[in-house]
């Protein structure tokens, strides 16, 4: 009876050790002190496959898209392949390889070559979203317009960004800035951010210069004889991603001698900011929630288009001019995913959807209100 009582004190007293080190929750796995316990979400099978083309694999911009779109895939089911494609002739290329892979719709950062790889698309029954480019050009637009095929874009007003960082120049007391831009304006979105700054600039009163560079997208070779052609020059504005010129700066020797403005998200942000270079740049592409829930929905039965038009949403810019406000976009915004697969599933309505895109602001990320009143209630 003595040992009895005591395996049965035994095991009361191992109970209470074990209620002691961690709670258990409603769907019966433990979490531990201070733990919030992942609410049970039942995701649908899903039956189709999606594609996406990026501009190469190695800037931040088009890395951060790959890793966002892939999340939400892996979250919600989705069977999704990323392929790279760069310029007109690049897109037409991955588009005609994903379609010979089977793939049901495709996302595309660039309007780049639209006339020639949509049709393609619209003879294969595959749908396009698009992302990262605001501004199509009238060609697009028509190559585009009334198509069961285009479902729509979202993505920053590229126009409204270059048209900040001039602004924050222009304020810092820019008179002359170099311009780190391809030579020559075309139909996509960084020859829209050149032209929303040459106006800008012109409207301000303030003169520019360009550099040369070996091709279109020699962002390197155009911030390097930008430096060697104008050594005294203190104010340069990027069309892309900080990464390029402040590599160049750098090899430069010139940190802190100039003050850069750029127009994408940079992965050496903080040191570029640090050393006094970088004095502000556009981050985030959480605008790939909106584009994944727009395919998602129009392939699980719910086509978000009203009217027979394409869904067109403008994403908040995310503007880093601090060490401060980098700290807390690192802090807050980890850099793949903000919504989870409940709030996803939830959110199916155009309406909720253009909730969701303008809350995403960095004051919202920070202090954790993006979805605040996003979902219908």
């Amino acid at each position: 009876m003595k040992r009895i009582l005591a395996l049965i004190l035994a095991l009361v007293l191992c109970c209470s050790l074990l209620a002691a080190c961690g709670d258990t929750a409603d769907d019966g796995t433990e979490t531990g002190e201070g733990d919030t316990a992942s609410a049970s979400v039942d995701v649908p099978e899903t039956d189709f496959v999606l594609g996406a083309v990026v501009y190469n694999l190695s800037d931040a911009v088009p890395v951060n898209v790959s890793n966002m779109l892939t999340a939400y895939a892996e979250m919600l089911n989705v069977e999704l392949n990323v392929v790279v494609g760069n310029g007109a002739d690049g897109n037409l290329e991955a588009v005609e390889n994903l379609i010979s892979s089977g793939v049901d719709g495709i996302f595309m950062m660039s309007a780049e070559g639209i006339d020639a790889y949509f049709p393609e698309m619209e003879e294969a029954g595959v749908y396009l979203v698009l992302g990262s480019t605001k501004v199509l050009s009238d060609t697009a637009k028509e190559t585009v317009e009334g198509s069961e095929y285009f479902l729509g874009q979202v993505s920053f007003d590229d126009s409204e960004i270059m048209e900040m960082l001039v602004e924050a120049a222009v304020e810092d007391g820019a008179e002359e800035v170099g311009l780190i831009a391809p030579t020559n304006v075309t139909p996509n979105y960084l020859g829209v951010r050149k032209q929303a700054a040459m106006d800008a600039l012109d409207a301000a009163g303030v003169s520019y210069v360009e550099g040369t560079g070996e091709s279109y997208f020699d962002f390197t070779g155009f911030t390097s004889s930008l430096l060697a052609t104008y050594p005294d020059l203190e104010y340069y504005i990027s069309v892309t991603t900080a990464d390029s010129a402040y590599a160049s700066i750098t090899l430069a020797e010139m940190n802190g001698q100039v003050k850069l403005y750029a127009a994408n998200r940079a992965d050496n942000a903080m040191a570029a900011l640090q050393d006094g270079t970088l004095q502000a740049y556009v981050a985030g592409t959480e605008h790939c929630a909106a584009e994944f829930l727009i395919m998602y929905n129009f392939f699980m039965g719910n086509d978000l288009r009203q009217d027979g038009q394409y869904i067109d949403l403008t994403s908040a810019a995310l503007y880093i001019d601090s060490i401060e406000a980098q700290e807390d976009f690192e802090e807050y915004y980890d850099g793949v995913v903000l919504y989870d697969a409940e709030f996803m599933l939830a959110c199916d309505t155009i309406e909720e959807l253009e909730a969701m895109v303008a809350a995403a602001t960095l004051e919202n990320i920070v202090n954790g209100t993006y979805t605040d009143g996003v979902l219908a209630e």
